[in-house]
């Protein structure tokens, strides 16, 4: 007990430039509730901002053209407070998906971490995704460019549309940033080896991108 108060508590901060050590502390003595408060909060304000950013030109294209100033009002006020719930809740379920999964990974590879210590995990590298989202939100309130592209992925570099326009969306330097950090934190943290974390941290990656690939086709489709 004396050992582990000795022990500091990891930084959200320190995850940007000593994520290692922030991964050491993480496996003595995980945090979770400050830095999941923290997190959310990032989350809320990054899904206002990235709302706050989007043209009213967009909102008109979306709807053919139909919207009065009212109907164009509602939908606005429909978009923020949905950004807002969103902020709220899908962090804290994304983070408790991806600590039972890792969870059961850990159980069947028989390591010995807690599920306290994946949750917390899960909790300080979902930090770097709110970052990010808080900065391409913050970029795109600046330049007033396309909502459905993220700044900091190569589709902002190359435009294309449908499937593959979600695709290149995907591959984000956040998202990249937040599977090297899962890896890592795999590896040190829940106690599996360098091969299975990289494993790991790669499935989710290209579970990702399918997921992106199937948004960008959609969206190409309803706005065909």
């Amino acid at each position: 007990m004396n050992e582990q108060a000795s022990v500091a508590k990891p930084s959200l901060l320190g995850m940007i430039w000593s994520p290692g050590e922030q991964f050491a502390r993480m496996r003595e003595r995980p945090a979770i509730w400050v830095a999941l408060i923290i997190v959310t909060l990032l989350s809320v304000i990054a899904s206002f901002v990235s709302v706050l950013a989007i043209p009213d030109d967009y909102y008109q294209q979306q709807a053919g053209g139909a919207l009065d100033e009212q109907s164009l009002a509602i939908v606005k006020t429909t978009s923020m407070v949905g950004a807002i719930l969103g902020g709220l809740f899908v962090p804290v379920i994304a983070i408790v998906i991806s600590s039972l999964i890792y969870w059961l990974i850990t159980t069947l590879a028989r390591t010995d971490a807690r599920f306290k210590q994946l949750f917390s995990l899960s909790t300080y590298v979902y930090f770097i995704s709110a970052i990010g989202g808080l900065l391409n939100g913050l970029v795109l309130l600046a330049v007033q460019g396309n909502p459905e592209v993220m700044v900091t992925s190569l589709g902002s570099i190359v435009q294309m549309e449908g499937a593959l326009g979600g695709l290149l969306n995907g591959i984000e330097l956040f998202t990249i940033w937040g599977t090297i950090l899962t890896a890592l934190g795999l590896h040190q943290v829940a106690g599996l080896s360098k091969g299975a974390a990289w494993t790991v941290a790669i499935v989710f990656f290209v579970i990702g991108l399918i997921l992106a690939m199937i948004g960008g086709a959609f969206s190409g489709m309803v706005g065909a």
